[in-house]
């Protein structure tokens, strides 16, 4: 990964459970889209959200990939 500042990296979504967050990544690497998963969740309890980001140049791709495979379910 490049620390390239015309393509930053941004929030695209924020799953509940690492189960949703591992699906997500899946999909979006299957479409060549590179993923970030930030884990902000307690070790002791599972509490808390884990963010998926995307490079900026990805977004809207990465946004229709998961919309098409969320209406298709």
């Amino acid at each position: 990964m490049k620390n390239d500042p015309e393509n930053k990296w941004v929030l695209l979504r924020i799953a509940s459970n690492s189960l949703q967050a591992e699906w997500m990544k899946s999909l979006l690497q299957e479409s060549q889209i590179e993923v970030i998963l930030l884990n902000k969740q307690d070790s002791s309890y599972l509490l808390g959200e884990i963010e998926l980001y995307v490079q900026d140049s990805n977004f809207l791709r990465a946004q229709s990939t998961l919309n098409k495979s969320e209406s298709e379910s």
